[in-house]
């Protein structure tokens, strides 16, 4: 199907990350260059809406990241458009617990909640916030009002995600975490693929759970972040039914942490990276690791893991530090207020009032074998924690 100025434009944003200056002029640059406004713009977790840098409830503390949204509570900053987001393992956890079934905490700027399903602009959505972490998936949800208790507030449960049984289709799936084994080099290599891309890197990361939704729900589309490298695969369901995956890089540079699709008569027909607007797929054409952005490819060889951080070694609990790679912010810019400085200012959260998240209780576990989850997550957690 060829370009047609009836396409509704759907953008992603990868984690954020405090960034949202940037972001809002992404958004534009990329409105500007495929000459449309957006329909639908969401982000996969990670969005990290504290009022202020040195918040002392913040995980990341390491990266530092900015503190942009008090501009977007004080009005000194806004988004055009609506953009929605899923929590990450990253975020402001204290404000979110209050509204699990999701609200507007700042114009333009909607959190869905934990878990659910929501119809927006015409496209149905399916989504899933945190990540899997064996220790706490069948534990309540506590209020996070110490430094662990904002942490395990990052993790999903089981009786979070029996909410999301009853659902079997959906134009889009967001989730924070990958699914489990989708970057195969074997498998993309004999597709065609040549590129050493980072994701081969670290075949172990993903988890089951998400896994299993997007075999069952079986989306159009499914976006994802937590990895901080861009990949593009697909999973083909046994009754021929394609879910085109787009896992995004965290908001550093745009090749890798803006995606977009364009759609018609419920199918999305156009896809690409970043904000220039070249298209780099059609509809008819494949979607797999091909696809992935020139900044999703390994610019050095895998490092092997010291024995040290094995799992089950003393050091193997804690996490990987990974150096802050900064990038400059795109030509197209947006007029920022003088006084956009990220001071503190008052957050007043508006509940959504048409979420379709409720009903979060446990009917039966979803999972893999719990045995082989906690392997795993041992080798993974190093990943998750600086996600």
């Amino acid at each position: 199907m060829h370009e047609d100025e009836h396409n509704s434009l759907v953008v992603v944003i990868g984690d954020i990350h405090g960034r949202f200056h940037r972001v809002r002029e992404w958004i534009a640059a990329l409105e500007s260059a495929r000459g449309r406004t957006a329909s639908l713009i969401v982000s996969v977790g990670d969005v990290e809406a504290f009022l202020t840098a040195d918040d002392h409830r913040r995980k990341a503390a390491k990266r530092s990241m900015p503190a942009e949204f008090a501009d977007y509570v004080g009005g000194r900053c806004s988004f055009e458009r609506p953009l929605y987001f899923i929590g990450g393992n990253n975020e402001d956890f204290e404000a979110l617990h209050e509204v699990p079934e999701g609200a507007e905490i700042a114009a333009n700027l909607h959190y869905l909640g934990r878990v659910g399903t929501r119809t927006i602009a015409g496209f149905n959505l399916a989504f899933l916030s945190g990540i899997y972490a064996p220790r706490y998936v069948d534990k309540p949800l506590l209020p996070p009002t110490t430094s662990d208790a904002c942490r395990q507030a990052g993790y999903f449960r089981h009786s979070e995600v029996a909410a999301l049984d009853h659902v079997t289709s959906a134009d889009i799936m967001l989730a924070h975490e990958w699914p489990r084994a989708i970057a195969s080099r074997a498998h993309a290599q004999a597709r065609g693929q040549r590129r050493d891309l980072r994701a081969f890197h670290t075949p172990w990361i993903g988890n089951a759970i998400t896994r299993g939704l997007a075999e069952t729900i079986a989306p159009q589309w499914l976006f994802c972040g937590h990895s901080h490298m861009p990949f593009a695969t697909a999973l083909h369901h046994p009754n021929g039914a394609v879910t085109h995956i787009a896992c995004l890089d965290q908001a550093s540079r745009a090749d890798g942490a803006v995606f977009w699709t364009e759609w018609r008569a419920g199918e999305a027909v156009l896809a690409g990276w970043g904000t220039t607007g070249e298209v780099s797929w059609r509809q008819g054409q494949p979607w797999d690791e091909r696809r992935t952005p020139q900044s999703g490819v390994a610019t050095r060889p895998p490092a092997r893991r010291p024995a040290s951080r094995r799992p089950g070694s003393p050091e193997a609990d804690k996490p990987l530090e990974r150096p802050l790679i900064e990038y400059p912010t795109p030509a197209v810019a947006l007029d920022r207020p003088s006084g956009a400085t990220g001071a503190s200012g008052t957050r007043n959260a508006v509940q959504v009032t048409d979420a379709d998240s409720t009903g979060v209780h446990a009917t039966r576990p979803r999972d893999a074998d719990p045995e082989q989850e906690t392997a795993l997550e041992a080798i993974a957690r190093t990943t998750r924690a600086g996600g």
